[in-house]
């Protein structure tokens, strides 16, 4: 009898352990000075100017979408937006990874499809909601460290009140929004990069982060941080 508890309680507190490491959760990836590397595998590079948001903790059986989130530091206003900075969206870098046996170019005409229930898309746009509160403008053929890659691009127009502190008067404009999203597949992984930025500054913008989109590697060496993130240091 005391055999058949002793056996019970190992039982259970075996079950209870690997319970316990089946929860456990991880962090999407880790940051290091100017090198984001992913828990897939994947690295991306950013200037010093720009900044990692937090990294989130996944459960490794059902991993995040959204993997890192990069954001402008020094952003340079316009005129109108002077004394209106909350108005304005810092442009941002969202990087997704998703699992579907979708080829690309199903799963980039999926994720403009309104109509569209999978749970991988809805995931995706609320992250870049540029997707499904802007318009689709067009796409093309890209790549993306060497591999095939679509480049997607959105424009979201609105209207915002701005205040003239001179004038003491607020004016109407209108504005846009303007989205670049990149998107490649290895095995059955979808790798999707989206650029966010305001139309005023794109031009100005739009060179540092395609740079910064472009520096993703998929299968970077054991030894890349240092030199990778030197690769990226500020202008």
């Amino acid at each position: 009898m005391r055999r058949s508890s002793v056996l019970l309680s190992a039982l259970l507190i075996a079950g209870i352990a690997i319970t316990t490491n089946a929860g456990e959760k991880r962090s999407t990836g880790e940051a290091e000075g100017n090198l984001f590397r992913d828990a897939s595998g994947f690295v991306i590079q950013k200037y010093d100017n720009w900044k990692f948001g937090k990294i989130d903790k996944e459960d490794p059986a059902k991993p995040r979408l959204i993997r890192c989130l990069i954001t402008q530091m020094s952003v340079t206003y316009p005129t109108d937006y002077l004394g209106n900075e909350d108005k304005f969206n810092t442009p941002s870098i969202a990087i997704f990874v998703d699992t579907c046996a979708m080829p690309l170019e199903a799963y980039a005409a999926d994720l403009i499809d309104r109509k569209s229930k999978r749970p991988g898309r809805k995931e995706v746009t609320k992250d870049y909601p540029i997707i499904t509160a802007g318009s689709f403008v067009e796409q093309g053929p890209t790549t993306l460290d060497g591999q095939k890659a679509i480049a997607m691009h959105f424009r979201q127009n609105y209207e915002v009140q701005l205040y003239n502190r001179v004038k003491d008067q607020y004016k109407l404009k209108e504005d846009a929004l303007i989205g670049d999203l990149y998107l490649t597949k290895r095995g059955d992984r979808v790798y999707l990069i989206g650029f966010t930025c305001e139309r005023e500054i794109y031009r100005t913008v739009n060179e540092e982060a395609k740079t910064i989109i472009m520096s993703v590697d998929f299968d970077p060496p054991a030894d890349s941080t240092q030199g990778a993130a030197a690769g990226a240091s500020g202008q």
